[in-house]
């Protein structure tokens, strides 16, 4: 083999890895607006414009919100409608302050969780004078009343000395 053949040897494997790492890369950019079916495309039309610059895994997430949204009934549809028209309209404080709740809640232990969404489900459950009466009642307390009120609800939770079963 003479040094031109090697040349040009390691020349064509050199465009063979470009191309295959660049494939790569392109298989990694997440879905292409071109490969989404109809529906797809629908669900997500107001970001066609964008869609080439919207990063892999926002990409790869709108798909998937796709996917559930055409599973939606048109009452699901509208009432999801509803409650993002109602985010779009809170202050961009409001919502920052709603996220870190959101991440608080998501880095607590499963356990604790199903007991916040427990408690949660039972004040839905109260009739609506009595969730307004409570609302109000929070609402007035000073910040020191409140802390008061939560660390009363921490003591019910801990497990008596000397014993590890939880009080009711």
């Amino acid at each position: 083999m003479t040094p031109a053949d090697r040349t040009h040897g390691r020349r064509r494997a050199v465009a063979v890895a470009v191309l295959l790492i660049a494939g790569l890369a392109q298989a990694d950019d997440g879905p292409r607006w071109v490969e989404l079916d109809t529906q797809q495309q629908e669900v997500l039309a107001r970001f066609a414009d964008d869609w080439e610059r919207i990063a892999p895994e926002r990409r790869k997430r709108l798909v998937q919100f796709a996917a559930r949204w055409s599973e939606l009934t048109p009452e699901e549809q509208e009432r999801a409608r509803e409650r993002l028209d109602n985010w779009r309209a809170l202050p961009d404080d409001r919502r920052g302050r709603i996220r870190d709740k959101l991440q608080t809640f998501q880095e607590l232990p499963p356990e604790e969780q199903q007991r916040i969404r427990r408690q949660f489900r039972e004040f839905q459950s109260l009739n609506r004078e009595r969730r307004e009466a409570l609302r109000e009642r929070w609402q007035t307390m000073t910040p020191e009343e409140r802390e008061a009120v939560l660390e009363r609800l921490r003591e019910r939770r801990r497990p008596p000395p000397g014993g590890s079963e939880k009080r009711p």
